[in-house]
């Protein structure tokens, strides 16, 4: 099993893979999520986007269409 310390690390990473810098990463802003075995990062008052987000739309994939 994966310890405390190493869950911690993944999240925060999976924050800033996101494009996001939390700006206040310390242990009083992460939670343990029971229902997922995972550790949730909270608190993002401090937070600032890195860059802008590339999602991809569902309506500009093949094959997809709108509904009207």
């Amino acid at each position: 099993a994966m310890d405390l310390k190493a869950r911690s690390q993944r999240s925060l990473q999976a924050v800033r893979a996101s494009g996001v810098n939390h700006g206040d990463e310390h242990d009083a802003n992460l939670l343990w999520n029971a229902e997922r075995c995972s550790i949730m990062v909270i608190d993002f008052d401090c937070a600032v986007l890195r860059q802008p987000l590339n999602h991809t739309w569902l309506s500009v994939l093949p094959g997809v269409k709108r509904k009207r």
